[in-house]
């Protein structure tokens, strides 16, 4: 394939085997799914890379959807039943883990049958206070004598799920209060009517540049800016008794962030193309700057790493869907003033 205009004036110059994954793909459509909203960094995420995505491969038509129904439910579902008009990919948030080892998905579809392209990009996820909570620590958190006032957008979205862990987990002992997404979490915390929001640093750096956000716990140990040197990680703050493979799973749903797959239908030289043509993308300046902009920490990982990743959590752990449930419950009894913390020895 011979390089467009648009390229040469970007200055990009291609590997050797530029044309090889160009000509597989030459001729071809690929339709993008967002599990998204337009407009937000999911939806922003995934158009950045198509952009960069056509200008490696110009003669690929590229087409982008955005389904953020069910939380990424109908776009999953979307991509296990795609036909042949089009190469199918989908753009996720690995929570979709989640959603699989709790049996929420319907049998709408198996991660384990979608074919990998890559983790795209950290979403050093954390849970933060509003600024003028009475005790903004995590110790402060666990001693405070009421319910701590969480929002998150809806039951079993990714932040659902995060803070009844986290409630289950470290002793928080938060009340999820459901119906806020994420300008309304924002808005809710700046009105003092949250008392706590979890989700990325995307998200809520302008909160935490503003200073109405304070930072009291960060699911990965690594991967987070100097600002969070003295905020503990997950692994370490968890109470005595608590599975450590549920800690290791949240960890892997954080440091994956978004995670592109292809159709289950999908020829494997399309998708050796589509993983060469990303793979190359992961090493271009103007790529990277464009996500710097975004507040995206990139840390890309090859699909056929992202795919042993999703295979060993969903098939080599006989107890983690087991423990996954258990913990989701007793975070919701927590929340929902049934109980005060787990007793994970019945576990």
């Amino acid at each position: 394939v011979v390089p467009t205009l648009l390229a040469l004036s970007l200055g990009l110059v291609w590997p050797a085997s530029a044309s090889e994954f160009g000509e597989q793909l030459a001729g071809k459509t690929v339709k993008l799914i967002i599990a998204g909203s337009p407009g937000g960094s999911h939806d922003t995420n995934g158009r950045t890379l198509a952009r960069h995505l056509q200008i490696v491969l110009p003669e690929t038509d590229f087409v982008i959807q955005n389904n953020r129904k069910a939380g990424g439910l109908l776009a999953a579902k979307e991509v296990q039943e795609a036909g042949d008009r089009a190469i199918t990919l989908g753009l996720f948030h690995p929570s979709m883990l989640y959603m699989q080892l709790l049996d929420q998905h319907e049998n709408a579809f198996d991660l384990k049958s979608f074919k990998w392209i890559a983790s795209l990009s950290r979403d050093q996820r954390f849970y933060g206070v509003r600024k003028d909570f009475p005790a903004p620590t995590l110790d402060g958190v666990r001693a405070y004598d009421g319910q701590v006032l969480a929002g998150t957008s809806a039951s079993g979205a990714t932040s659902d799920i995060d803070l009844l862990l986290g409630s289950a987990l470290t002793g928080m002992r938060t009340k999820v209060v459901y119906g806020f997404r994420s300008s309304a979490q924002r808005k809710a915390i700046i009105a003092g009517e949250l008392d706590m929001i979890v989700g990325s640093l995307a998200g809520g750096r302008k909160l935490m540049e503003s200073s109405d956000l304070i930072p009291l716990l960060k699911i990965s140990p690594d991967h987070y800016p100097d600002a969070f040197a003295g905020i503990p990680p997950m692994r370490d703050s968890t109470l005595a008794g608590a599975p450590a493979e549920l800690v290791e799973l949240m960890e892997t749903i954080n440091d994956m962030g978004r995670i592109l797959a292809a159709a289950p239908n999908t020829g494997d030289d399309d998708v050796r193309a589509l993983r060469d043509a990303v793979e190359l993308l992961f090493s271009d300046s103007d790529y990277q700057t464009d996500n710097a902009e975004l507040g995206l920490y990139l840390s890309p990982e090859p699909g056929t790493v992202v795919e042993e990743r999703i295979g060993a959590l969903l098939t080599g752990r006989p107890t983690l869907k087991a423990s996954l449930t258990k913990a989701v419950e007793c975070g919701r009894k927590i929340s929902e003033g049934r109980a005060r913390a787990c007793n994970f020895a019945s576990w």
